[in-house]
């Protein structure tokens, strides 16, 4: 009886989790170093991110701390991987909004099966490929079950006598494109593939000469979408002045400002990217965070820009002859260019990139 403690000791086995990320990082980093890899270590880091997934697994398979879980991680992570190098398609971070029960259901699993035999370690393993199949089945191959069932809508609203206005649109997740080329009777015009249980609030008011638009989606966002993502497709005036707001949860903005006389612009992505076009004039007041995720600016040449940072773990890359200070980046030309923009960036997590517009 004394000596079983001793020989439980000798049955545990050591993590392998640190030394498999440890060769991971390695590997890809003699790759960037060598140049076999181009991107840039934050890009690769957001696309080989389900990596630790897959490395959680097989830990867990090695230390025998379970068996379901560790093929759901595996499992999971190999989805997520292969949605993130373009392989397949889907979306993964609303994938895992989708089926994170999923998780809780297999650890529950592993301590019911446990690992005390190779009969329930076959079983676990068994049960973990069940579950995993059972996830892909309604992701990918259960009729009507999960696929998108998106409805179009169009979107419309007259200037009426408004000659400036603030307009406000909030998207829950998908694609979110704008810019200008609205009729010049409307403030704004577009077109929304949204799933059934989502819904499109709009509200216009007009005080004087100055009207109010708040466009916002509502609904369940508990949803999937394994082969298409919504997409606003949205084009405002161009002639008249706009305060405009933008907020995204999950996806990605393109907000093109070169026909559109914007005055301030306040951007907010979650999880996603965001790529912003900015015109040759004067302009400040903007204002943009991304989360997490890659954050775009394309800037004319000519154009002097000026940008006050608020970063974390952020990847900055940025066109030559830029400087770069502790909170701030600024073109060579801002101080004697013939029309300067001023921008406020915040971006806990995620990649920037400053590039010229062709």
């Amino acid at each position: 009886m004394e000596n079983k403690p001793n020989q439980e000791y000798k049955h545990r086995r050591g993590s392998l989790f640190w030394p498999l990320l440890l060769i991971a990082a390695g590997i890809f980093l003699l790759l960037n170093t060598t140049n076999v890899v181009e991107s840039s270590p934050w890009q690769m880091l957001l696309q080989l991110w389900p990596l630790l997934l897959v490395v959680a697994g097989l830990d867990g398979i090695y230390r025998r701390d379970g068996f379901v879980g560790a093929i759901i991680l595996i499992g999971v992570g190999t989805i997520f991987l292969l949605s993130n190098l373009g392989v397949v398609v889907i979306g993964s971070w609303l994938m895992l909004l989708q089926f994170w029960p999923i998780l809780l259901i297999a650890f529950g699993l592993d301590l019911i099966i446990g690992s005390r035999s190779a009969t329930s370690a076959i079983l676990g393993v068994l049960v973990g490929i069940a579950l995993l199949g059972a996830v892909v089945w309604f992701a990918f191959i259960s009729p009507g079950g999960l696929r998108p069932i998106l409805q179009q809508e169009n979107l419309s609203q007259p200037l009426l006598e408004a000659k400036e206005a603030e307009v406000a649109i909030t998207a829950s997740v998908g694609n979110l494109s704008l810019t200008g080329g609205a009729e010049n009777d409307l403030l704004l015009e577009g077109d929304v593939s949204r799933p059934k249980n989502e819904q499109i609030d709009s509200k216009y008011t007009l005080t004087g000469t100055k009207g109010r638009l708040r466009i916002e989606s509502k609904g369940n966002l508990n949803y999937f979408y394994p082969t298409a993502n919504p997409v606003w497709d949205i084009l405002l005036n161009s002639q008249t002045d706009i305060d405009l707001q933008t907020a995204l949860i999950a996806g990605e903005q393109d907000l093109d400002l070169t026909a559109l006389n914007v005055q301030s612009l306040k951007s907010e992505t979650v999880f996603g990217k965001t790529t912003l076009t900015l015109p040759d004039q004067d302009l400040s007041g903007l204002d943009v965070s991304v989360t997490i995720g890659q954050l775009v600016i394309i800037v004319p040449p000519q154009t002097g820009l000026n940008v006050t940072l608020d970063t974390g773990i952020t990847n900055i890359v940025v066109p030559q002859g830029y400087s770069r200070e502790e909170g701030r980046i600024s073109s060579a030309n801002y101080p004697d260019a013939e029309h300067k923009i001023d921008i406020s960036i915040e971006q806990p997590i995620g990649s920037l990139v400053i590039k010229f517009n062709r």
